[in-house]
Formats: structure tokens, sequence, C-alpha cells
């Protein structure tokens, strides 16, 4: 357990509101603190947009994300329950109108590293 105690509610109201004035964003907060695992991520202003509402779309939307991979990008995002129903060639259903993939391609992230309590990444967060 890291000796450095950080109060991590205000940590998260200081980030919600950055992230408010926002358009787009992920956030992936690490909750779990040990010395290997110590950094929360956060993605702001993508380059681009990758989402997927229709199955049949998925080797597309799957072809943009390798795109972006290949380009040194870095993606956050999710690939939804119901696409596996593409991928084991299951029956089509119903999928609503939740995406079956979202993901946000990214430059950098914003890091914040816990054990140092300081940000990394972006000039606004300092």
């Amino acid at each position: 357990m890291l000796k450095k105690y950080i109060d991590k509610y205000k940590l998260l109201s200081f980030l919600l509101n950055y992230v408010g004035q926002k358009d787009n964003f992920v956030f992936l907060w690490n909750d779990r603190i040990d010395e290997q695992n110590y950094n929360s991520f956060m993605f702001t202003d993508p380059i681009d947009i990758i989402v997927c509402y229709e199955a049949n779309k998925l080797n597309e939307a799957l072809n943009m994300i390798e795109y972006h991979i290949k380009s040194n990008n870095h993606l956050a995002g999710f690939i939804s329950f119901e696409a596996g129903f593409y991928f084991e060639e299951i029956k089509e259903k119903e999928l609503g109108s939740f995406p079956l993939l979202w993901f946000g391609a990214y430059k950098s992230p914003i890091i914040f590293d816990h054990k140092a309590s300081v940000f990394y990444g972006s000039d606004d967060l300092q």
C-alpha cells in the first residue's frame, strides 16, 4: 500500500470538473493503487471517434481501430456484449440503440501518477 495519502474525492471532483468542459472524454480511474499500478488515465479531444451500431459494419470499425494502432494513437472505449453475437455468428437479435462498439482515438492520454500526485501530459492540470 502506498504511504502517501491522496484525497481521492477532491481529486475526482477536480477532474470531473475539468472533463465537464470537454465535448468528449474517456476517464479510466485506478482505485486499486499498488507499487506497480498507480496511474489513472484521461483521454480528451479525440482525433477520431469510431462508433458502430450495426453488426455488418463491425469489421469496418475494427479495421479503423487497427489503423489507429498502427498509427501509434491511443484508443479508449468499449466493445459491447451484444457485439459477441456477431463474432459467434449467432442469429442477430434486436440490438437497440446502444453502440456495439465505441472507441476514441487520441494522440496521448493525460496521466495522473497517484504515487507522486502529479499529472503528466497536460499543462492545463498542473
